[in-house]
C-alpha cells in the first residue's frame, strides 16, 4: 500500500549572508514564490545563513543536520546515499494546466535521510530538474530542453538521473497529470504523447524500478488492471478508483516526507497505510463538501497476479452464464 508528501516548515534564527548583517523581511512570507533569482533558486521560504560562534557560517540544511546527527557543522553531501529520494514527476504540459510546482516547494523538503527532486514541464515552456532542500527552497539542478513527459523515455531518464545523482536506499516516484485508469496517465500537448500504462512500466523497469508509485492527481488510476501492468517494478501502489486532485494532497507532502525521514524500520506497506491515513484526514477536504468520495487505496503488488487470475476466472464464468444473471 502507499502514496505521497507533506509541510512542516522550520524556522531559521540569527540570520546573517556571508558578507552582511541581514535583516529578515518582515513583508515576505513563506507562500511568496515570486522570488526567483539569475542563480537558478526558487524560494518559497527566508533562507538565509546561520552565523555560528567563531564567525563561521553555515546554511540550514547543515544546522539540521548537526542537530539530527551530533557531527559537527556540515551536511552530507546530496549524493551520499539516503534513506529514500522523492521523485516527482511534474507533468503539467496539457491544456489549461494548473502546475502544482509551487504548492509542491512549499510542503515537500528534504531532511538528513531524504532528497527531494522533481522534473517540472509545462505548455510551452523547457523541462527543468529541481532538488528541493530541507528549508523547502528549490535550486534548478538541470534545463531539458523541451521533452515529451509522454514517453516513456523521458520517465526513465528522470528516474536514472534522480539515481545517479540522489542514490537512496529507496524510491518514492509521485506522478502528476491527467489519468485514464488502464488507459494510463501524464499526456503532453507539446508532443502529443501519452503513457499508457505499459510505457509507465517500460520507464519504471528499464530505470531499475521504485519501491513506491503514487499517482498525486491523476484520476482513475485505483484500478486493477493498472497496478497489475507495474506488478514488477512497483513494491507499492497509490490510486484513486475515482476521479482526484492534486488539491487534495496540498498539504500533507511535507508530512510524507517526514514519515519517509523516520521510516528506516518501517516496511513500503506499513508507509503507504500511514499515507493513506494522511489522506484521509486531510484539512482540505472541508474546502470541497461536495466531494464526498474518499478512494484513494495504496496496494502492495505482489498478490496482484493471484488476484488477477482469479478476476478472469469471475469473467469467464460470467461470459458463459450471461444468461443466468439476467
Amino acid at each position: 500500500a502507499l502514496t505521497i508528501l507533506l509541510d512542516v516548515s522550520r524556522a531559521v534564527e540569527e540570520v546573517v549572508s556571508p558578507g552582511e548583517q541581514l535583516a529578515r523581511p518582515e513583508s515576505k512570507s513563506k507562500n511568496d514564490n515570486t522570488n526567483r533569482n539569475g542563480a537558478g533558486f526558487h524560494v518559497c521560504t527566508d533562507h538565509y545563513n546561520r552565523k555560528l560562534t567563531g564567525g563561521e557560517y553555515e546554511t540550514p540544511d547543515e544546522f539540521y543536520y548537526r542537530e539530527a546527527t551530533g557531527l559537527p557543522g556540515k551536511t552530507a553531501p546530496a549524493d551520499t546515499p539516503r534513506t529514500w529520494t522523492v521523485l516527482f514527476y511534474d507533468d503539467a504540459d496539457f491544456r489549461r494546466a494548473y502546475d502544482p510546482f509551487d504548492d509542491f516547494v512549499e510542503d515537500a523538503h528534504s531532511d538528513v535521510n531524504v532528497n527531494v527532486v522533481n522534473l517540472r514541464d509545462w505548455n510551452d515552456g523547457p523541462a527543468s530538474v529541481w532538488h528541493v532542500d530541507d528549508q523547502h527552497q528549490a535550486r534548478m539542478l538541470e534545463q531539458w530542453g523541451e521533452v515529451n513527459m509522454g514517453h516513456y523515455t523521458t520517465l526513465k531518464k528522470f528516474i536514472q538521473y534522480g539515481k545517479d545523482n540522489y542514490p537512496a536506499d529507496r524510491y518514492f516516484l509521485a506522478m502528476y497529470d491527467h489519468g485514464g485508469g488502464w488507459r494510463g496517465a501524464c499526456k503532453d500537448l507539446s508532443h502529443f504523447g501519452y503513457l499508457n500504462m505499459r510505457s509507465i512500466a517500460r520507464g519504471i523497469s528499464q530505470a531499475g524500478g521504485v519501491d513506491i508509485l503514487a499517482f498525486t492527481a491523476p484520476c482513475l488510476m485505483g484500478a486493477i488492471e493498472s497496478v497489475y501492468e507495474v506488478r514488477d517494478c512497483v513494491d507499492v501502489y497509490l490510486g484513486s478508483e475515482n476521479v482526484s486532485g492534486y488539491v487534495l494532497w496540498h498539504g500533507i507532502m511535507g508530512n510524507i516526507c517526514d514519515v519517509l525521514n523516520d521510516s528506516e524500520s518501517m516496511s513500503n506497506k506499513d508507509i503507504g497505510g500511514q499515507i493513506i491515513e494522511m489522506v484521509e484526514n486531510n484539512p482540505r477536504w472541508s474546502e470541497y463538501p461536495s466531494w464526498d468520495w474518499r478512494t484513494m487505496s495504496a496496494m502492495t503488488t505482489s498478490g496482484v497476479t493471484q488476484a488477477a487470475q482469479q478476476l478472469h476466472l469471475v469473467a469467464e464464468y460470467m461470459s458463459v452464464h450471461a444468461a443466468l444473471l439476467l
